[in-house]
């Protein structure tokens, strides 16, 4: 290998080790963040608020030696015209099932997670730009018909 492809795939790891430094500085302003208000931490019941919680699930994520356990995909989306493929990568330490939905023109994701005493339901949902506001409406029923059947878990939704 030449001199010239030597340097130029160390200044290409150099570049990609500075990323994943920034990427990891990000996530440690993040965690940061969350444990910033200490009298706070104790009055707060919601599990999600939890900084040693949130540094517990992140973790992994930090560790770019582990996987996740499963990526959740709602393959009905290739097929669709109102919506795209969404996924929900969920950490092997977590227990976590997807979740079924009645509505399929959306191309919904839904996953339960929970560890200890938290309980989650994150869901994600693709809705294109300038889509009819019944596209928005049968989402918000989707996701109200979720968290009805999850009443005891805490519910995470994302539109993209």
């Amino acid at each position: 290998m030449s001199d010239r492809n030597t340097k130029n795939l160390e200044n290409k790891i150099s570049s990609l080790q500075t990323r994943l430094d920034n990427f990891d500085a990000k996530i440690d302003n993040t965690l940061e963040r969350l444990n910033v208000d200490e009298k706070n931490k104790k009055k707060l019941k919601n599990p999600l608020h939890s900084p040693q919680l949130t540094e517990e699930l992140f973790a992994e994520f930090k560790d770019r030696t582990v996987r996740t356990k499963q990526i959740v995909i709602n393959n009905l989306t290739s097929f669709l015209t109102t919506g795209g493929e969404v996924l929900i990568a969920v950490s092997k330490q977590l227990i976590s099932t997807p979740i079924a939905t009645s509505c399929i023109c959306l191309g919904p994701t839904f996953v339960a997670i929970s560890t200890g005493s938290l309980k989650v339901v994150v869901g994600v949902t693709f809705i294109p730009p300038n889509s009819p506001a019944n596209v928005y409406e049968l989402h918000a029923a989707n996701a109200k018909e979720v968290s009805l059947k999850y009443s005891d878990h805490n519910i995470l939704l994302k539109k993209n």
